[in-house]
């Protein structure tokens, strides 16, 4: 074995290993890109999981006041998700009113 690698190594430049890593880098430069999602793609999801998290905290604070319970925990949480919406889009979400849930 250790006879094969070295007459390979022998047989073998210094630049054509550099041109075989080279290629095997920008190989595996090109797949990542091509696997993850872009930053647009990111941004578009996170803004689709923030108005359905609203919706969601919207409904469940309408409960609340219908029950009479202290509402202000889905208040503030709300406000949060709505400000994350705004600086990721751009644009207000409109929160529905109790009465569109209920």
């Amino acid at each position: 074995m250790g006879e094969i690698l070295g007459r390979l190594l022998d047989s073998v430049k210094p630049e054509q290993i550099c041109w075989v890593c080279l290629l095997m880098t920008v190989g595996g430069l090109t797949y990542g890109v091509r696997t993850f999602a872009g930053a647009a793609e990111v941004a578009e999801l996170s803004a689709r999981m923030d108005e359905q998290r609203a919706f969601d905290l919207r409904a469940e604070q309408c409960r609340a006041i219908k029950d009479g319970r202290n509402a202000a925990r889905y208040t503030l949480e709300l406000q949060q998700v709505l400000r994350r919406y705004k600086e990721a889009t751009g644009s207000d979400y409109r929160v529905p009113s109790c009465d569109e849930l209920m």
